[in-house]
């Protein structure tokens, strides 16, 4: 389309799992798991897409990882890598995110490459509707995340009593 969305961006955005017509839509054009969207849309492959979608399932997610498994590596527009963006959306550890970490576990580590340079647990822990279990899990993946600042000198700590987390909710 004017964006720079094929149909698998769309499913990717907008869609809930993969099912039978995903798959058919993806056999017509398979590069598509590979081909970014417009300027607008962030330069996002589909990967991108579906960690952001809150209402994206696990199978959606990876699958579409299995199909393009370098994609976990690659970040967006706006520095973010797909685990960040799973994060970012409170995605929960079995609904996606866990995925994305096996096809990529650097990206645990690797801050997002913008101004406020945070971690996967950063995010989850900024997000309102991240659950614990998507916290515990990174971090016991990666504790040294609970150590580091962001560029205005914020833990994942003060991002989490921001958010409103309970002390049992993250």
């Amino acid at each position: 389309d004017n964006m720079g969305c094929l149909p698998l961006h769309l499913v990717a955005q907008h869609g809930k799992g993969w099912n039978e017509e995903v798959e058919m839509l993806y056999n017509s054009y398979p590069s598509a798991v590979r081909v970014r969207a417009g300027v607008v849309l962030g330069n996002r492959l589909p990967i991108h897409m579906a960690a952001s979608n809150p209402n994206a399932k696990g199978s959606l997610i990876a699958r579409l990882v299995e199909l393009n498994p370098r994609a976990a590596s690659q970040s967006d527009r706006e520095g973010k890598l797909p685990l960040h963006l799973a994060c970012e959306s409170g995605k929960a550890w079995e609904q996606g995110s866990e995925a994305i970490y096996d096809a990529f576990p650097g990206a645990i580590s690797q801050p997002e490459q913008n101004s406020p340079r945070w971690t996967a647990l950063q995010m989850a822990a900024a997000c309102p509707t991240s659950g614990a279990n998507l916290i515990s899990n990174l971090l016991l993946l990666h504790s040294e995340s609970a150590r580091m600042p962001d560029t205005r000198g914020r833990y994942a700590l003060h991002l989490a009593c921001i958010s409103g987390k309970s002390w049992t909710g993250g």
